[in-house]
């Protein structure tokens, strides 16, 4: 897995995040009952159950502090010589130690329904494409943008931006979903969080 520009390191367990993070009335699938994304759930599944998924960005990745990073060693240099009575002896005499570590990656996804014409699917692609290319667009620069050196607040930060931008898209483009018998509230904003090593430190 290929490590990208974005790493926070998390200093509390991921639910912390959730307390932070307002839905938006965006989705109902994969936030509690106060409306807030639930991050231990991790139920994006249940959001595709009831449509399918348009647009995927990637907005967050840190090193999980939960999870010890994985370490191995290697030989990189070796003595060797002949026995007195014949053939060859060698030995490792120089050792690397590598090491790897758990990231935790959090995406914005957008979902609609799949029972549609081709030309309806068409106008709803292109439609979620363009609201999570912007949401993730503000979510990114929410991340920077944020004075708190908590990385907690940033990505909550983050989140509300990406609802927010991503309501304000739709609204613009409810003519459009109009015209393909859809609402506005047919588009959803659910957040997936998937977790996996790095590769490993040599590489």
């Amino acid at each position: 897995m290929k490590l990208l520009p974005f790493l926070f390191l998390i200093s509390m367990p991921l639910s912390g995040i959730a307390a932070q993070v307002p839905n938006n009335d965006l989705n109902v699938d994969g936030y509690d009952s106060k409306g807030f994304p639930n991050f231990d759930k991790k139920d994006l599944g249940s959001a595709l159950s009831s449509g399918g998924q348009y647009g995927r960005k990637k907005i967050a990745q840190w090193g999980d502090p939960l999870t010890p990073p994985q370490t191995r060693t290697r030989c990189i240099g070796e003595a060797w010589g002949n026995w007195p009575w014949g053939g060859e002896w060698r030995t490792c005499n120089q050792w690397a130690t590598d090491y790897r570590t758990m990231q935790v990656e959090v995406y914005m996804n957008g979902i609609g329904p799949t029972d549609l014409s081709e030309a309806a699917r068409s106008v709803v692609e292109n439609i979620v494409a363009t609201c999570v290319g912007l949401s993730s667009a503000v979510a990114v620069a929410a991340l920077w943008a944020t004075p708190s050196p908590e990385p907690t607040a940033r990505v909550a930060a983050a989140y509300a931006g990406a609802s927010a931008t991503f309501t304000g898209c739709l609204s613009g483009k409810a003519a459009e979903l109009t015209a393909v018998g859809l609402a506005t509230a047919a588009i959803k904003l659910a957040f997936e969080q998937s977790a996996g090593w790095s590769n490993w430190s040599n590489e």
